[in-house]
């Protein structure tokens, strides 16, 4: 939990029912956040039937305040094999730079790298380093927590399922040529996918599981096994990303998809935000008339500076656990270092645990129970009057009034408790009002509510407590 997070209560009246319910919603600080962005793989066509023009890196500046998106220049690429080749994939490194792949449909891929500061100057144009090329379509690429490479490979067509594989690279070292693992069958799922990306889980944005899109279906997929799980359609998406809530003044994760295809010259680029789980409704964010693309990526989650969501491979120094089933055993073949190691096939060798995870890494704060509070204190806590707070709402001056309640982190249901040390404080202060008719869609364990607000009447912050003893 961010210290310098406040929260803004509201009572609200839930739609289903005359209950009394309280949201909590992140209000910050009259401070700002830094635009995020976003990066898509396109080319100028001079010449649309023989795929004759110059690949280029497109940049989408994503407002922090309301998620807007402002499309930039193209940056042209230059060092990459234009003629016959078509943009495929890219994905963002932990460093800052960004790997990519251009191909010829069905033959073979050019795979390639945008160091950090080229991107960050923007400067028009750029030298790529060429990593190497591979005898298959890479038709989507991810980045995982752990900076482990993944790829499609797109198979006999990039318009059809067969032969279509989910890769695995240890790094950025390995790739494209190096030693890799096939995760899934990707064909056996009949998808034929287009992008991957990071996603969204109760809120927070994951390496695990993703989300995929093939011609306007979108899909969560599992970068365990490539197993795949159908969320909906949107016509004309190929490309989907998400952006965890610390990106955004209000705290909230987007799932992003975006139209325009790589090989539908004349076609406005179009950004929208989608709904996590349902795909619908969609809310455009941004557009631009600069048609063709096809590659999309964006920051890493900012969950991924506490690890990865994968689990780890329990075969780790046995050559891996081929058939995905989480188990070392007779099924998996072994590729030991040693003949000792390979005497008992069904030994289950697991990597050293993970390390703690820091509070403030933790996507999700902890459960909490609220407890009605008596100033004991002495002298006993005066009025603070002035004090600017700032939320998706607009920026108000409140007055803090008197101590009224103190939230304390629970485990409820066995979920666990990340960080017992902060508890949260909360403040009378005088009733304010959010803009008339403000509507909001929640969603936790207990399902998903459309919420109206009505007054805010509590403001809550992160504090630290010490138990004292009765006299």
């Amino acid at each position: 939990m961010d210290k310098l997070d406040v929260y803004r209560w509201f009572r609200v009246p839930l739609r289903t029912g005359a209950v009394i319910a309280i949201v909590c919603l992140f209000a910050l600080p009259a401070t700002s956040l830094a635009d995020t962005t976003l990066w898509y793989l396109s080319k100028r066509y001079d010449d649309t039937p023989n795929r004759i023009g110059q690949m280029r890196i497109v940049p989408i500046d994503i407002d922090a305040n309301d998620a807007s998106a402002t499309f930039g220049d193209p940056l042209y690429l230059e060092g990459l094999i234009d003629d016959g080749h078509i943009p495929e994939a890219v994905t963002l490194m932990p460093d800052g730079s960004i790997v990519g792949a251009t191909a010829t449909q069905g033959y073979f891929s050019e795979t390639f790298q945008i160091d950090s500061a080229d991107l960050e100057a923007r400067v028009s144009p750029i030298t790529v380093t060429v990593l190497g090329t591979v005898g298959y379509d890479i038709e989507a690429m991810f980045t995982d927590c752990l900076g482990r490479v993944y790829a499609v490979d797109t198979g006999t067509s990039s318009t059809t399922a067969t032969g279509n594989r989910l890769l695995r690279w240890a790094s950025v070292v390995d790739f494209p040529n190096g030693p890799y693992e096939e995760i899934g069958d990707l064909a056996a799922t009949g998808t034929d996918l287009d992008e991957l990306g990071p996603g969204i889980v109760e809120g927070g944005v994951c390496d695990e599981p993703g989300y995929a899109a093939d011609t306007g279906n979108i899909y969560r997929i599992s970068y365990v096994n490539g197993t795949v799980e159908y969320l909906g359609t949107v016509d004309g998406v190929f490309n989907v990303h998400a952006l965890d809530g610390s990106f955004f003044q209000d705290r909230r994760s987007r799932a992003l998809i975006m139209r325009g295809h790589a090989l539908s010259a004349g076609i406005p680029v179009e950004l929208y935000a989608m709904h996590p789980n349902n795909v619908e409704p969609i809310t455009l964010l941004g557009s631009t008339p600069t048609p063709i693309a096809h590659g999309f990526t964006g920051p890493m989650p900012r969950v991924c500076e506490c690890g990865t969501q994968i689990p780890p491979d329990p075969c780790d120094g046995l050559g891996g656990d081929e058939d995905r089933d989480g188990v070392c055993d007779d099924t998996d073949n072994c590729h030991c270092p040693s003949a000792e190691l390979c005497s008992n096939p069904d030994q289950e060798v697991m990597p050293p645990g993970c390390p703690d995870v820091p509070p403030e890494c933790n996507n999700a704060m902890d459960d909490l129970q609220c407890y009605k509070v008596r100033d004991t204190s002495v002298p006993k806590f005066k009025r603070i009057g002035g004090v600017i707070v700032q939320s998706q709402f607009g920026t108000v001056e409140i007055d803090v009034r008197k101590p009224r309640q103190v939230c304390v982190p629970v485990d409820k249901d066995g979920s666990g408790i990340t960080d017992p040390d902060t508890f949260v404080c909360c403040y009378q202060i005088k009733a304010i009002k959010p803009p008339p008719s403000t509507l909001v869609e929640v969603f936790d364990q207990f399902g998903e509510l459309e919420l109206e607000l009505k007054t805010g009447k509590l403001v809550c912050q992160p504090c630290s407590r010490t138990l004292l003893s009765r006299p």
